[in-house]
């Protein structure tokens, strides 16, 4: 997986469902609730199993269609899930650019490789 794709918040797909709930989502989501069991399970058998997965197999050109040939799910589903992901997901960033983090404790950090 390449490193610009890594997120803090790498979901598990399967767990999914448990999350999409009407209490959970803001309403342009809600049409991910429908089906969602189903659709998390294919996702999760065709080998997209976290959401750096998705944002994986979406970077590509033809992604979303093999996504949703391999699964039959379709695209719009997909779309949805993958907007849902990119709308909270949190990049890493290196703690030497947080200036309220002293140097000290962050070479100590990084001696515990």
């Amino acid at each position: 997986m390449s490193q610009k794709c890594k997120e803090i918040n790498n979901l598990k797909i399967k767990d999914l469902p448990k999350a999409l709930k009407r209490e959970t989502l803001t309403p342009c989501f809600y049409c991910l609730i429908e089906n969602a069991e189903a659709n998390c399970i294919a996702l999760n058998n065709a080998g997209i199993k976290y959401s750096n997965d998705l944002f994986e197999m979406m970077s590509t050109e033809n992604g979303l269609v093999s996504i949703a040939t391999k699964t039959n799910i379709p695209k719009d589903y997909i779309t949805g899930l993958f907007y849902l992901h990119n709308s909270f997901s949190f990049k890493p960033i290196r703690l030497k650019k947080l200036e309220i983090i002293n140097t000290e404790h962050i070479e100590k950090l990084e001696l515990k490789k």
